[in-house]
């Protein structure tokens, strides 16, 4: 059943919360459904604590900002803390057990690896009521491919895996969030770029940037296909992502 419900002659899209209206605000309503988006941004900027904010959200309620559906979580790093679920969902009102039931988590060292999980993922969705699928981080496969065969494989990593999740947020409308490092760059305007560059920056539908300063993080929209880019600045607390006090 496609989730972009007709109402009034016009498609409306599903969105999982970021946990805070800031954020959501500048991104058109959350997460938008059918898209693949990517995060990146230096360690520490808190990328992986939005993947486990939405990890919670996708299972509530419409109402609150979810899509009452599971998560698949792709570990490379070695990131995801069931703790942090646990915080987050008891502040959400949610059932921290339910909730880590919930998120199927693969942890991941090798590009093969990689390769064997996605290739669950369309079973996942249409078997275990998938609607949101993290990677965290794209940046150690798209390395292994540099180091083993130069660009061009890096290049071919990205362009493969990047059809796949596009397929993937397109024909079962669920949300495909990849989070990447940075690395220098000369020539950049600001210095760096992330891992994978313009070929994953041509091939994602949503990009966001995130940079952390004395405990806020700022988050950029530099570009998706319903709104235009801008600036929003949230916290991360002991229950998750909120609103800062400006």
């Amino acid at each position: 059943m496609d989730e972009r419900a007709r109402e009034g002659g016009i498609y409306t899209l599903s969105y999982i919360s970021t946990g805070s209206k800031r954020l959501n605000r500048l991104l058109g309503g959350g997460i938008p459904a059918g898209t693949v988006t990517e995060i990146y941004g230096p360690s520490g900027s808190g990328k992986t604590q939005l993947c486990h904010q939405l990890a919670v959200n996708v299972q509530l309620p419409r109402s609150e900002g979810g899509l009452e559906g599971k998560a698949a979580y792709i570990d490379t790093e070695g990131k995801f803390r069931p703790d942090r679920i646990i915080s987050i969902a008891s502040a959400a009102g949610y059932r921290p057990e339910r909730a880590l039931e919930n998120i199927f988590v693969a942890r991941v060292f090798t590009g093969q690896e990689f390769e064997a999980v996605v290739k669950l993922l369309p079973g996942l969705i249409e078997d275990k009521d998938v609607k949101l699928v993290l990677v965290d981080s794209f940046s150690p496969i798209l390395r292994e491919a540099m180091e083993s065969g130069g660009h061009i494989a890096k290049y071919m990593t990205s362009i493969k895996y990047l059809a796949v999740f596009r397929r993937l947020a397109r024909y079962s409308n669920v949300v495909v969030v990849l989070t990447n490092r940075v690395v220098g760059k000369m020539g950049e305007p600001l210095g760096f770029e992330s891992v994978g560059g313009r070929w994953v920056k041509r091939l994602v539908d949503l990009r966001l940037r995130f940079e952390r300063a004395d405990g806020l993080i700022s988050a950029w929209l530099e570009f998706a296909p319903h709104t235009g880019p801008g600036e929003a600045t949230f916290i991360i607390a002991e229950g998750g992502i909120s609103d800062a006090e400006l």
